[in-house]
């Protein structure tokens, strides 16, 4: 997937103690909505995904996704942008981090299955 990511709505994607989307985006004319996680890369290039996240689901899955919406403010622009990217099933999911011997900024699209 390429596409120019133009709309950020993290400060909005949070809730309690830094629980939440660590990022959510959007294209400029919102058929794109992309949830990224951020993660620490290891040593051999992979990344690891909470298995028990919100709503006792594995991170980046679409219950994962479904659970944070419900403990997000309605009102805010994430969870309209990621209601509506879940309803037309335009929403990426994603995992990035900083591949620490390259230096390089690691994005990779995902598709996490239900527990």
């Amino acid at each position: 997937m390429r596409t120019k990511l133009s709309k950020r709505y993290s400060d909005y994607a949070k809730y309690g103690a830094n629980k939440g989307f660590d990022l959510v985006l959007q294209n400029a004319n919102g058929t794109v909505t992309v949830v990224m996680d951020g993660k620490q890369m290891s040593q051999a290039g992979a990344f690891s995904l909470s298995a028990n996240a919100a709503g006792g689901n594995t991170q980046n899955s679409m219950a994962w996704i479904d659970a944070l919406l419900d403990s997000l403010d309605k009102g805010s622009a994430a969870y309209k942008a990621v209601e509506a990217a879940r309803r037309n099933n335009t929403l990426v999911t994603a995992v990035g981090g900083v591949n620490r011997t390259t230096g390089e900024l690691v994005v990779l699209p995902v598709t996490v299955p239900a527990k």
